[in-house]
């Protein structure tokens, strides 16, 4: 058996030492992601809208699908933006239960073309609250615990220290800027558009190490151990405003909060759609709640959907 020159690594050497660079962790983040159908791309670069300088997310995945009935075609397109971080020291979710903020849901929506925007009587001038996205399964609900702050533990001697000193400029802040720059992109308006899209944003912590929450009640703080948790940030700086909602998840329990939180998600807002598609029918909306406010946009909307409709009539005739 030969042995390495001394200038050269060994295989293990090699990877133990980009285990520590967390190199490996965004790819093993990516294959989970891929085996629950995501497409996915690491170190995708986006601009900073305050520096302009390039910032990279280290993981970004999306899942799309669609809801069809006659001429409308209903996009739905989730997408995953992973900070990743490959440390044995724990993160702690320091908060209180949801009930005690005014915060529902939790996870970020954009639409390029809504049609309930145009203000129709008797109608939230959202689909997103019509279709009451906010409740639906897998969303945080009042019994689960938020934090207000994400910190880490560091060890020192036989003892540990809280620290929560690089969070916000490392992991929250690049992810909510990574977040306001695609769900931008997403709802940029398209003028032929006749069909709703819809798009959900899920801000992910994932860490290699343990996750523990603290509830911050009145008589005493509970500590528990969890697989994952949620993380509500509010922002006041340049032009991202507004509270974002972040996970935390521990990578070896990554793929059941998939399946538990993104893709239930996903899976039951297609399933309010379909249900809900005449909310997107410009003839059943003037029929059910006459002319809405905006009769100008709304009547550019219709005309585009009865040509379409001509389109397909003439191409199946011929």
């Amino acid at each position: 058996m030969t042995t390495p020159a001394p200038n050269i690594p060994s295989p293990d050497q090699i990877i133990k030492a980009l285990d520590q660079t967390g190199f490996i962790l965004e790819h093993r983040v990516a294959q989970v992601l891929r085996s629950k159908g995501f497409e996915t791309d690491l170190n995708r670069p986006f601009p900073d809208s305050d520096s302009g300088k390039s910032r990279e997310m280290d993981v970004w995945a999306g899942l799309s699908s669609f809801a069809r009935r006659d001429l409308l075609s209903i996009y739905l397109n989730t997408q995953v933006i992973c900070e990743c971080k490959n440390t044995d020291q724990p993160f702690i979710i320091v908060g209180e239960d949801l009930e005690h903020f005014d915060s529902r849901g939790g996870v970020q929506v954009a639409s390029g073309f809504d049609p309930l925007e145009f203000n129709f009587g008797g109608l939230v001038a959202q689909s997103q609250w019509e279709l009451k996205f906010g409740s639906l399964p897998g969303q945080l609900t009042k019994s689960d615990l938020v934090g207000r702050q994400l910190v880490r533990m560091n060890r020192q001697g036989s003892n540990w220290r809280a620290d929560n000193s690089s969070i916000f400029d490392s992991i929250v802040y690049p992810l909510a800027k990574a977040a306001k720059y695609l769900a931008e992109g997403f709802s940029e308006p398209d003028p032929t558009e006749i069909s709703a899209d819809f798009g959900f944003f899920h801000l992910v912590l994932v860490t290699s190490g343990s996750i523990f929450s603290v509830n911050i009640k009145a008589e005493e703080p509970e500590v528990s151990a969890c697989s994952w948790g949620s993380l509500t940030r509010t922002f006041q700086a340049g032009d991202l405003q507004g509270s974002y909602i972040f996970d935390v998840v521990s990578f070896p329990h990554l793929s059941e909060y998939l399946d538990a939180r993104v893709i239930n998600i996903h899976n039951s807002a297609l399933q309010k759609i379909r249900e809900n598609m005449h909310l997107f029918d410009p003839e059943w909306l003037l029929a059910n709640h006459g002319k809405p406010e905006q009769e100008q946009e709304f009547e550019a909307w219709l005309g585009l959907y009865k040509a379409y409709r001509e389109e397909r009539l003439v191409s199946r005739k011929q």
